[in-house]
């Protein structure tokens, strides 16, 4: 089932012309902030699959734990923990949206299975990246 779904988003990355890849992108990672844990290997699917050159970093982050969701706005960010909670900055344009509390946050959990397949994604994308994406992760 791995396979299938590393093969398929493999080609519609290919496939996916730049303008509506954004907007899917926006779709796809947007679905992340209420999805629950059995949905997350499919979305993450469906992000790799845009084609979007924001793909890799934010599955990137999901994978290393650094992906969470704002409670005030549910707005996805990325999360570094400092002395007094959290350093974020917005998960989709890269913006720093300064500090929040450790409640402010919520984690975006995922499990081995997940880690799994967002390792094969990973994959994906970088053998398909018009660019050089770094192996050490």
């Amino acid at each position: 089932m791995r396979i299938f779904l590393l093969i398929a988003a493999f080609f519609v990355a290919l496939s996916a012309p730049p303008a509506q890849a954004q907007t899917a992108f926006d779709a796809a990672a947007a679905r992340l902030v209420d999805a629950k844990r059995g949905d997350i290997g499919a979305i993450a699917a469906d992000i790799a699959a845009t084609g979007d050159a924001r793909a890799f970093d934010l599955l990137s982050a999901l994978l290393d734990g650094r992906l969470y969701t704002r409670k005030s706005d549910d707005a996805l960010v990325l999360a570094e923990r400092v002395e007094t909670g959290f350093r974020i900055a917005d998960a989709l344009t890269g913006d720093d949206l300064g500090e929040a509390g450790r409640r402010a946050v919520k984690k975006i959990g995922i499990n081995n299975k997940i880690r799994g397949e967002l390792r094969g994604l990973l994959g994906g994308l970088r053998l398909s990246a018009p660019t050089m994406i770094p192996m050490c992760m």
